[in-house]
């Protein structure tokens, strides 16, 4: 927890100006207390009880301490939001069971929807309890080269969620997914109006999971292997398994295999078999009662249980009429995939598959981009902003192999050193958390930096700020990194709640600059850049702070930190603690139209810009909020930690974009000192200008540039020797736009980039639901043509309820044509615009070490995706604000893969309010907790 106006980590905007703050340095990274994301939701504010509703706003009279008050705002969502229209949630309006092609929930697109199924009998109590719901389907028009991602909560040993693309002229299954892990992924290969359903497998599901389902633009989605079309290609009744070293030595003693029929192969050697399901009833009946009973055993020597025979048979009846109304041929395949399950549940096979497996290309070099991690596509806009993809252009065919990896210091909450996106990239670090309570780990510094908390919701701050630094690249999984070239060093200085003690952090600062400290122990190489994603607001930087600082950069290390999110839209707070010390390079954040993102803090001291985001909007065409996306981690009710990733937003994210440009600029020059750094961007050689011409105190010198900062470090490169310039070309920012239901217009920036002969033979677009023109008078030059441009929508061309992409098209003299997508949508006019459910506000007694819940609200549903809430609150001194969704209906907000939000944002600790009166305007994003993700599941795979 964190007092709302105490020197703080970048994570949040300042509620109001009533709120008291205290003086405990923290990080901006969210961990909420186990004690509430579990806590019971009160009176009407979950399962049971009378119905939510929101309760009425008061008038904002002063209210003395002690005495009741009401806490008032706005929980906003983005419109490409949805929610399953029959969820465990007693509380949902307008329940409509989805589970047939008849009843099939139409859709937005793009879309992110959180949905929840179950066995019969299977997770909490509420309207699907008993008789289960096993079946979510989905209506929509999708656009071939969109991706339905699907990711699901629960183990998929205990609950296994399959995803299948229908055609619904034909009711034949075009598209499926069905591999024994928590995503599943479906590429649409032709456009047209499809079904899409999210079904349990029930003969080893037991219980109930939370899900969500993903459709991004075309190429927004991850590298998926399955397309529609590839359903057709199976063969019904026969699959491909790998048969366990068991079964291999039992048939190398002559045994034929159990319950299948070979066609090809040698069971008795290592490698695939190709086997038949047994064509008759009887056969196939008895095969299946075996294949359950060395289920069963399995089940039982890991600890588990499988669901009782009456539940597995009501499960079985439920899909058998789901199934009847199927044609032969796709019923005939998915009983296909129903036995390659088994096979696989049996114990006896190491996997089993109708038609295919796939694997990822990796490599391990610094290559152009986009690079082939999977997840790039959701970090794009952020690294686009601030040039990187040029960036990477610039630097290939230049022999940098004598360059040292440059180190980062990432001085935080500490790492998830298993990552597999950041196990290669680290160097050894330490933990400077010398409180018992706060470290998590016994308490003491010592030398494992691992981030050691084990709260549910925890953010894991320091991981995501790592994953932007420098996340391996081009290995074909996950995300990638600003600078994958780097090597991170950890630095732990941020307990499990989030903050940290001031001197701990000063001692973390002076170990990553080799300094003397605590430890008596000094890195082995001091670090290239310190990252400070973390700070205090109302403290100024004393003069024994700058000296510490001053030392640090005489030591050689740049230092960059977040400049603070306390601001709001209209109210500009002053730049927070260590930002605000000389010769710290302050970051302010931007959102994805190149705005000042509404918390972040700016001043005098503001130094330079990147990209932090909005989750208030979505703008990108990937569906998902306009967060920064990176690695993270969520710790499991079981107590296994598992690698994942993560939207979040800040100037703790803005930050680590910075330390990696800077990175960059260390490898292809190390002998760039801290001082030659400041002075390439305070002369906006290495940045954007944004805002007031110069120098200004929302975004400093500009935005980040990391391709003019490549071009700067080979320019200086051996001494001022300048390398070959980097070959040009002319960009269009952003790649992608989403103008949603209800925007008009968007800007498109048409730059060169580098020295180009590159010019714009013309700017046209392929459909007439959009139009492009220049921005205003002037804002294109006449004879390049480059410039800034305004993309207009022209819904009036589109049928209502539906969706399009068109492109515009940049005609280069090269002969290269630049496309940029712009995602479309019209709506009905009594359309909602974007919803999670009902929301349920928790306000509780930040002086409680349980966190007390001492007053809830809830709200049906949002209005135009926004929840007004108004809670009335019984004089509690000390309070923090979450909010969340509870579909489930387990009597708690904020589990895995539910709307979750936290005021002013959810990617720091809770803020600390002390009111003097009536709150009003506390208003927050609500969001989806965690995102679709391929790579976040590896460890549970069988």
């Amino acid at each position: 927890m964190r007092d709302s106006a105490s020197p703080r980590p970048d994570a949040t905007d300042a509620a109001t100006a009533v709120a008291a703050r205290g003086r405990r340095p923290q990080p901006a990274g969210l961990a909420l207390a186990a004690a509430i994301v579990a806590a019971a939701l009160a009176g009407g504010c979950g399962g049971g009880g009378d119905s939510p509703t929101a309760v009425s706003p008061s008038p904002s009279a002063p209210s003395p301490p002690g005495h009741a008050y009401t806490v008032s705002g706005t929980i906003s969502v983005t419109e490409t939001s949805a929610v399953d229209s029959d969820t465990n949630d007693p509380t949902q309006p307008g329940r409509v069971d989805n589970g047939s092609f008849e009843t099939a929930q139409a859709l937005p697109n793009p879309v992110q929807l959180i949905g929840y199924l179950a066995m019969p009998g299977g997770g909490p109590s509420g309207p699907v309890h008993a008789a289960g719901d096993l079946v979510d389907g989905y209506r929509l028009f999708l656009e071939e080269g969109q991706v339905v991602e699907l990711e699901f909560a629960a183990d998929p040993r205990q609950v296994d969620l399959d995803l299948f693309v229908w055609d619904p002229a034909t009711r034949d299954v075009v598209g499926q997914s069905i591999g024994l892990n928590k995503y599943e992924c479906v590429r649409i290969s032709a456009s047209g109006e499809y079904f899409v359903s999210v079904e349990v497998y029930p003969n080893t599901s037991s219980g109930g999971s939370i899900y969500q389902l993903r459709i991004g633009a075309p190429g927004s989605g991850t590298n998926c292997g399955n397309a529609t079309g590839a359903a057709a290609l199976a063969i019904p009744g026969e699959v491909v398994a790998q048969p366990a070293a068991a079964v291999r030595a039992t048939a190398a003693t002559g045994k034929s295999l159990d319950d299948v029929r070979l066609v090809r192969g040698d069971p008795a050697r290592e490698g695939p078999v190709l086997v038949e399901l047994p064509s008759a009833p009887a056969a196939r009946t008895a095969a299946e009662r075996s294949l359950a009973t060395k289920a069963a055993a399995v089940a039982a020597g890991s600890g588990r249980a499988l669901p009782a025979t009456d539940v597995r048979q009501r499960a079985a009846e439920q899909i058998a009429r789901w199934r009847s109304r199927l044609p032969a041929d796709a019923q005939a395949r998915l009983e296909t995939i129903d036995f390659a399950k088994r096979l696989m549940a049996s114990g006896q096979y190491e996997w089993a598959t109708p038609n295919f497996r796939l694997q990822a290309l990796q490599t391990r070099t610094m290559g152009p981009f986009p690079p082939n991690d999977r997840e790039y596509v959701k970090q794009r806009w952020h690294y686009e902003a601030i040039n990187l993809p040029a960036a990477a252009a610039a630097v290939q065919g230049v022999d940098l192999s004598a360059s040292p990896p440059p180190v980062v210091a990432v001085v935080d909450t500490g790492i998830v050193a298993d990552h597999p996106d950041l196990v290669s990239q680290l160097v050894s670090g330490y933990d400077f958390v010398a409180n018992s309570q706060s470290a998590g780990d016994g308490g003491g510094i010592d030398a494992n930096p691992d981030d050691a908390s084990l709260m549910p919701s925890h953010s894991f701050h320091g991981t995501h700020v790592a994953g932007t630094v420098a996340a391996q690249t081009f290995n074909g999984i996950g995300v990638a990194g600003v600078a994958p070239v780097a090597r991170i060093m950890p630095v732990r200085v941020l307990g499990i709640d989030g903050s940290g003690s001031l001197y701990d952090i000063l001692q973390g600062v002076r170990f990553a600059a080799g300094l003397p400290n605590d430890a008596g122990v000094a890195p082995a190489r001091r670090a290239d850049v310190i990252n400070l994603s973390l700070g205090a607001a109302g403290i100024a930087c004393q003069p024994q702070f700058a000296e510490l600082f001053t030392q640090v950069r005489a030591s050689g290390a740049a230092i960059v930190a977040a400049a603070g999110n306390d601001s709001r839209r209209t109210i500009l707070q002053p730049v927070s603690f260590p930002a605000n010390c000389p010769g710290v390079f302050a970051v302010s954040a931007i959102d994805a139209g190149n705005r000042r993102a509404p918390y972040s803090n700016g001043g005098p001291e503001a130094f330079i810009a990147a990209p932090g985001g909005d989750l208030t909007q979505s703008t990108t065409g990937t569906g998902l909020a306009d967060g920064v996306y990176s690695t993270s981690a969520s710790n499991e009710p079981d107590g296994r930690r598992l690698p994942g990733y993560t939207n979040l937003q800040g100037t703790s994210m803005a930050t680590p974009h910075v330390a990696g440009v800077l990175a960059l600029m260390r490898w292809v020059d190390p002998s760039l000192t801290p001082q030659d750094l400041e002075a390439l961007i305070a002369t906006g050689q290495i940045v954007d200008d944004l805002g007031d011409a110069g120098r200004d105190v929302l975004f400093g010198f500009g935005i980040v540039n990391a391709r003019k900062a490549v071009e700067a470090a080979l320019a200086r490169r051996g001494g001022g020797t300048p390398a070959p310039a980097p070959a040009g070309r002319v960009e269009a920012q952003p790649s992608s736009i989403s103008l949603g239901s209800f925007r008009t217009e968007a800007e498109l920036v048409v730059h060169a980039v580098g020295q180009t002969d590159e010019r714009v033979v013309s700017i046209t677009t392929d459909s007439p639901l959009i139009s492009i023109e220049p921005r205003e008078p002037g804002s294109v030059d006449p004879a390049t043509q480059l410039g800034t441009y305004r993309i207009r929508a022209n819904r009036d061309a589109m049928p209502v309820g539906s969706s399009a992409f068109p492109n515009v098209l940049v005609q280069l003299s090269s002969q290269r044509t630049i496309t940029v997508q712009v995602a479309i949508e019209r709506r009905a006019a009594n359309a909602a615009q974007g919803s999670l459910g009902p929301a349920y506000v928790l306000v509780v007694d930040a002086e409680d070490p349980q966190r007390r819940v001492v007053a809830s609200a809830a709200v049906p549903q949002p209005v135009d995706g926004v929840y007004r809430y108004s809670v009335a609150v019984p004089g509690t001194v000390a309070i923090s604000i979450i909010a969340g969704s509870d579909i489930d209906n387990n009597g708690g907000i904020c589990s895995a893969g539910e709307a979750c939000g936290a005021y002013p944002m959810l990617a720091g600790e809770l803020e600390v309010l002390r009111p003097a009166g009536n709150l009003t305007g506390v208003d927050f994003p609500l969001a989806p907790l965690g995102g679709v993700s391929p790579d976040s599941v590896a460890s549970v795979r069988r």
